[in-house]
């Protein structure tokens, strides 16, 4: 790898331009290229149409027309040197995360490794594509206290998961909303690389997934629905992610609070299938017809289960998944539940891993430690050596 995890992370991290036409890494064989991307989800009916007006005290939390979730750079992590020029992998990263810099030496490995170019695109409303005020301490203050004192028992609220936090406890419907434009935005860029309209790569370019996270979860929809037929060759590899929703648990000071995480599940578990389609229907999103039926397959572990099912023994092949022993947000034996099946003979490739140092789901590697800088180099290796090679 050259230099070690710890210290390729700072080092990119410290370099790294958003809209810089081309960063070249040093130590590495690896640049970085920053392209632009147009969403276009909001084409026929905006935002303002779609969600209802807000009563919140904090609107500007809510602002769903805020322009750089429309308009964003994403970078793309090139070899230099033996660069395969007609495969790429994307990378999708997880929930509530405002900054690339823990996938810096993600990408980095996995170009080195593969010889293949790894994009790095953002969610919507997530990254570069969320104001940055979300994250400024000063600016959440008043978020934080004011959902630590109106709400009994709450707990988990923290300036880093405040903005989200607030959004999906008062409009819920945007977790579907925001997937559905992550969704579309997907299937742009892939019709993008493989018609061959993107400068770097030719027609007929074959895109593998790296997801991590609630980006695992966005992957299998996108697998399950399969748009135009963009991913029935594709491989997926799965780091801590794959459970049905009802079987992660999104309530951390990193994701957020209980209180917001309660509100989602009330949306999705305790309104009725024809309730939640009323409202979107009145939103404008059935047109992605294709799409809710696969976000209500991944949904609940009893429900679907023979569609999905079906699912993963026809794309067992295509899929690996790790997992992590002390997990607490997306639990090992949860998507062990549900790549896996009912009687568990679903053949799915999945391992279970675990490390000698602390470590969380949020921050698996962690590089704050330089006593157990050498153990996070070399499990870090250990999980991306396996997803190099089952994604070269």
């Amino acid at each position: 790898m050259g230099r070690e995890y710890t210290e390729m992370q700072q080092m990119i991290a410290a370099k790294f331009v958003a809209d810089a036409p081309k960063i070249q890494l040093e130590g590495s064989r690896i640049s970085i290229r920053n392209f632009q991307f147009h969403s276009e989800f909001r084409k026929k009916r905006s935002w303002k149409d779609i969600l209802p007006a807000s009563q919140s005290n904090h609107d500007e939390l809510l602002a769903h027309s805020y322009p750089g979730n429309d308009q964003f750079w994403y970078p793309v992590f090139l070899p230099e040197e033996k660069r395969i020029q007609n495969k790429a992998i994307l990378l999708l990263h997880g929930l509530n995360e405002r900054t690339w810099d823990k996938y810096f030496s993600w990408a980095n490995y996995l170009a080195e490794h593969t010889g293949k170019a790894v994009i790095l695109f953002p969610i919507a409303f997530h990254m570069n594509r969320s104001p940055k005020k979300w994250t400024n301490p000063r600016e959440m203050s008043s978020v934080v206290k004011e959902r630590k004192t109106t709400t009994a028992g709450q707990k988990e609220i923290s300036f880093a998961n405040a903005a989200l936090s607030t959004r999906l406890d008062e409009c819920p419907e945007q977790f579907f909303l925001s997937g559905a434009q992550s969704y579309q935005d997907v299937v742009s860029l892939l019709k993008q690389i493989t018609k061959g309209k993107h400068e770097l790569f030719p027609e007929g370019t074959k895109v593998d997934f790296f997801a991590y996270s609630i980006g695992a979860f966005l992957s299998e929809i996108l697998f399950l629905s399969n748009p135009k037929g963009l991913l029935k060759d594709a491989r997926l590899f799965m780091f801590c992610g794959g459970p049905t929703f009802d079987q992660m648990n999104g309530a951390s000071k990193y994701i957020m609070d209980n209180q917001a995480f309660l509100s989602l599940r009330q949306m999705f578990f305790y309104k009725r299938n024809r309730e939640i389609r009323a409202i979107l229907k009145m939103y404008g999103i059935l047109r992605f017809r294709e799409m809710w039926k696969s976000f209500v397959t991944m949904l609940r572990i009893e429900k679907k289960q023979r569609k999905r099912e079906h699912f993963f023994k026809k794309y067992n092949h295509q899929i690996y998944s790790i997992a992590l022993e002390k997990d607490k947000v997306m639990p090992p034996d949860a998507i062990d539940r549900t790549l896996h099946g009912r009687k568990g003979n679903v053949p799915v490739p999945m391992e279970v891993l675990d490390f000698p140092f602390p470590y969380s789901h949020e921050n698996p590697f962690p590089v704050s430690n330089n006593d157990i800088a050498k153990d996070v180099d070399e499990r870090f290796r250990q999980v991306f050596s396996k997803a190099a090679a089952f994604l070269s």
